[in-house]
């Protein structure tokens, strides 16, 4: 017996969606919120709930997304046939993930539909429009993701200042990498008794037997800081 088809919603009753990332802050949700709201009043459509995601990057993973499972939940509830968003890169950005979102709003009988009229069409063309657009956010995001590494490396490359920790044996002087003499004195020891074949645990047993003179960033030293600290010199010997 197939399963029975889920009725299609009014299409004159919207949910809406909004998102914000922690790195894109270029519509708040307040903005978001009065776009659709402005959206809805032109169109004659009542919005009868607004859902949000807070902090959550177009990238995330559906299944990380609950305002967005909880928006598309509450169409049938709300017998709503839209899902209204500001932009289409509010749902995703990513040609796949905004696929399969549009499929889950079909199933439970509503239309995607953006206020900047990019997902208004449902005509083959509105539909590769849609395609486009989120090949392009898709573009931009990892476009983003690479400059950011690019960056990092090269900061990494010049001895700048990257993030909040310096490598173990080293500290930060006016933005650059500077030798802390007394926790090199640990890294070279943590180097000759590994060469020797001693154990991680051996090791780490050995430098908190005398904390004053190997001194932990911590309360003790770990194995796991010792094995940081082999895979820090393998990569500076490489």
């Amino acid at each position: 017996m197939g399963r029975r088809k889920k009725r299609d919603g009014d299409p004159n009753r919207a949910v809406g969606y909004v998102r914000v990332s922690t790195d894109d802050q270029e519509l708040s949700p307040d903005a978001q919120r009065h776009q659709l709201e402005t959206w809805c009043a032109r169109e004659g459509v009542d919005l009868v709930a607004v859902h949000v995601d807070q902090g959550v990057s177009g990238a995330a993973e559906l299944g990380k997304r609950p305002g967005l499972a909880e928006a598309i939940a509450d169409l049938p509830v709300q017998r709503a046939g839209v899902l209204i968003v500001a932009k289409l890169d509010r749902l995703a950005r990513d040609v796949s993930k905004n696929a399969a979102i549009e499929h889950l709003v079909a199933e439970n009988g509503a239309k995607i539909r953006t206020t900047d009229g990019v997902a208004n069409n449902d005509s083959p063309e509105g539909q590769l429009l849609r395609n486009m657009m989120g090949a392009f956010a898709q573009y931009e995001r990892e476009l983003i993701a690479m400059r950011t590494q690019v960056a990092l490396a090269s900061k990494r490359r010049n001895g700048k200042r990257w993030n909040c920790r310096a490598p173990i044996g080293f500290r930060w002087v006016n933005g650059e990498l500077a030798t802390d003499p007394v926790e090199q004195r640990a890294v070279d020891t943590i180097c000759s008794l590994r060469a020797e074949g001693y154990s991680f645990a051996a090791i780490t047993e050995a430098l908190n037997e005398s904390p004053s003179y190997y001194p932990p960033r911590g309360s003790r030293w770990h194995a796991t800081t010792v094995c940081r600290v082999l895979a820090q010199c393998e990569r500076r010997s490489s």
